[in-house]
């Protein structure tokens, strides 16, 4: 299954795709696939998620700065990042999420509206809404910690807008014609992005610090260590690739009050619940009656997959109690874990970037002795490891092959 997964990650296209622009002098250019430029009529979506990917994979999952990618590039980022989170969870939580520098993301997504044209005017309507609100409340905005109303009644009108106009044709069609792009083959396009983020020492020194808050997050929050360890541990394992934000499903009678996490495993989109004293991990149904994207989504596109297809819950799948997950956490801690396993991807002769991990196995054998398996998916879901980290080492293995990468001892872990 992992190897299928992979695969579908490095498919190229043939077909040639304009070039774009020149680019102005000491500028970098932001990698894409050269099949979403070609696909930009048909599917403006996939060209969006290339970039929206790419910037957080540059920034190290951070907002991007004024000095980390192109300003045209930092724009589009900012109004991707509206429209992902008003289709997910609503106007209220976007003003509600961005902790500071509300009036500059404001600034941002509005000059993108505007130059966007008429295919961005009714979204635009809905934004100017929106800052309005912010601009007579700011102190609510900045304390804003639960749904209002006046933000509340956008919702639905900006979701309706996306299932009928959609907002990602004329996103795409405005940064395809700034000079920041640069198409790549399907195959290449993760090389690309790592040998832009490594292309300075600030760059790589920042770049890898994000991978070890990533690979530290994943093995302490109690979310994500929890439903990592069920996707992992299933008979067949699906390590994670992507835990979404929190998310409201449309489930029924309890329509808007069914918190869930939306996941995206090898093995498709899945739903994680926190469920009494732990965490359950569900199959996620399409609910039927929606109408349908006019080209199939990449399963990358986590929120576009929500937008079209309103997901309910399936069957529980695993659960996982959270007495495991604290003797999880507690064996992690022991043994370094996220230290260890991001010295083994520096180790490589390409150094890898963790984008999920995942808990296969975690146990203290008879003797005491702490153990854990990782599965590692990384470098924007095109490669994968697998990694076991004891008390003397840690050793990186690769995946699906089971070929032996690297091997530390305990010495050069702590050493790091």
């Amino acid at each position: 299954m992992l190897q299928t997964f992979l695969s579908r990650s490095r498919q190229s296209d043939p077909d040639m795709t304009p070039a774009p622009a020149e680019l102005p002098p000491g500028q970098d250019r932001i990698p894409v696939r050269r099949a979403a430029l070609r696909r930009l009529e048909e599917d403006p979506g996939a060209l969006l998620a290339d970039i929206f990917s790419a910037t957080r994979f540059l920034t190290g999952g951070l907002a991007p700065g004024q000095e980390d990618v192109p300003l045209a590039v930092r724009q589009l980022f900012q109004a991707e990042s509206y429209r992902r989170k008003v289709i997910s969870s609503g106007h209220s939580d976007f003003v509600a999420e961005v902790e500071q520098d509300l009036s500059l993301r404001l600034a941002d997504i509005g000059q993108v509206l505007n130059a966007a044209g008429a295919g961005a005017d009714a979204h635009r309507a809905l934004f100017d809404e929106m800052q309005t609100w912010v601009a007579l409340y700011p102190e609510d905005a900045d304390d804003l910690i639960e749904d209002e109303p006046a933000l509340v009644a956008l919702d639905a009108p900006f979701r309706d807008l996306e299932r009928t106009v959609g907002l990602a044709g004329a996103l795409a069609r405005w940064i395809a014609q700034q000079p920041v792009l640069e198409a790549v083959e399907e195959a290449e396009w993760s090389t690309a992005l790592r040998a832009l983020a490594r292309s300075t020492p600030e760059r790589a020194a920042r770049h890898a610090s994000a991978s070890r808050a990533a690979i530290a997050r994943a093995l302490t929050d109690p979310a994500r260590l929890g439903l990592g360890i069920a996707a992992a541990s299933l008979p067949q394992p699906e390590p994670l690739v992507r835990h979404g934000p929190c998310v409201r499903l449309e489930s029924g009678t309890q329509e808007g009050h069914l918190p869930a996490w939306p996941l995206q495993s090898i093995a498709g989109l899945r739903l994680g619940r926190r469920e009494g004293p732990g965490f359950s991990y569900y199959e996620a149904i399409p609910r039927s009656g929606r109408s349908v994207p006019r080209a199939p989504l990449r399963a990358d596109r986590l929120d576009d997959h929500l937008l079209w297809y309103p997901h309910v819950l399936g069957a529980r799948l695993a659960h996982v109690p959270l007495t495991r997950v604290r003797m999880a956490s507690e064996i992690c801690k022991e043994l370094q874990a996220p230290v260890a396993i991001h010295a083994l991807l520096e180790s490589l002769p390409q150094p890898a970037s963790a984008t999920c991990v995942s808990l296969h196995a975690v146990q203290r054998t008879e003797q005491g002795r702490p153990v854990i398996i990782a599965m590692i998916v990384a470098d924007m879901a095109s490669r994968a490891f697998a990694a076991q980290v004891t008390p003397e080492g840690a050793v990186l293995l690769s995946e699906p092959a089971h070929e032996r990468l690297v091997t530390l001892s305990r010495e050069q872990i702590e050493a790091t």
